[in-house]
């Protein structure tokens, strides 16, 4: 009788001890597939990470390092760093994954594309954009209404005032005079470090006429 009694408790604890080894096997097996979730969610978020950092908003620093370095001399967009700053502030931002139109985001693409052409790509990455960064009204008259305000009672207005005027197409440091809409782009590029006169000039007084 204690033989058998024996043979069964030897049973018992066996079919208990590979009952719970394989309890154990499961529970490990889960927790391995939870830390593989783990990092593939890790992995997921990490890829969403890069992805937001590519289509992270166009920075006005980047832009304004990239046009001063590489636009220099007679392809020049801006007299100084500031002043490309300030300008950029009126400028919408757009997106780097699909820059184009009135952005930084175009002109940043466009900056950093005249580190190898700048003949080419300086004129599009200055405040009008010269027909590829948007128009060069549209831009003119944002940085307008920003860098001297009461100049246009609205933003149609100076865009009726500026569709009037020649249009040279692209912009150079030296459009200082005349009924252009180049002259405008200058002097409210120079109105950032001294609003008067111009501002006025910008508004179409004085040296930007016929």
């Amino acid at each position: 009788m204690k033989a058998f009694r024996a043979i069964i408790h030897t049973t018992l604890f066996t079919l208990l001890s590979v009952g719970c080894a394989t309890i154990l096997g499961i529970e490990d097996a889960e927790l391995a597939n939870d830390g593989a979730g783990g990092t593939s969610g890790g992995g997921t978020n990490g890829s969403g990470g890069s992805a937001g950092g590519a289509g992270a908003e166009a920075s006005c620093e980047d832009y304004c390092d990239a046009v001063m370095e590489n636009c220099t001399g007679e392809r020049a967009m801006y007299s100084g760093l500031q002043n490309c700053l300030d300008l950029c502030g009126t400028l919408p931002v757009g997106d780097p994954g699909d820059p184009q139109g009135n952005t930084v985001a175009c002109r940043l693409a466009e900056a950093t594309a005249a580190g190898e052409d700048p003949e080419e790509h300086c004129p599009f990455a200055g405040l009008g954009g010269a027909k590829v960064c948007g128009e060069n009204c549209p831009a003119f008259c944002g940085a307008m209404l920003e860098i001297c305000p009461g100049k246009y009672p609205s933003n149609a207005a100076c865009l009726d005032d500026c569709e009037s005027l020649d249009d040279l197409g692209s912009f150079k440091l030296t459009d200082t005079e005349g009924d252009t809409v180049q002259c405008r782009i200058y002097h409210v590029n120079a109105a950032t470090e001294l609003t008067d006169p111009h501002c006025r000039h910008a508004a179409g007084e004085q040296l930007c006429v016929p």
